[in-house]
């Protein structure tokens, strides 16, 4: 292992992995894996540059852009649809 610290920030190699915490945050080369106490993978960063979440995710603001897929569940708050289908009823704007 190798280990640098200066005035930009500290630098980690260890067997071919690389970390990196300076101004702009920590940067991770070489993987990304988070397991909960039980030592299960709950978030990791696939090959394909993925980002997987096992769990629930709990938000208070902000914006989502894509597609969800649910099979089952409850929405509270307004729908606003420009085309789709909800249940019998065909949206077509």
């Amino acid at each position: 292992a190798i280990f640098e610290l200066n005035a930009a920030g500290i630098n980690a190699a260890i067997q071919n992995t690389k970390l990196e915490f300076n101004i702009d945050g920590l940067h991770l080369e070489c993987g990304l894996s988070i397991l909960n106490n039980n030592e299960e993978r709950v978030l990791y960063a696939d090959d394909n540059g993925d980002l997987i979440i096992e769990g629930t995710i709990y938000a208070n603001n902000g914006t989502f852009n894509g597609t969800v897929n649910a099979t089952d569940g409850t929405f509270n708050g307004t729908v606003n649809a420009v085309n789709g289908t909800l249940g019998n009823l065909n949206i077509d704007g």
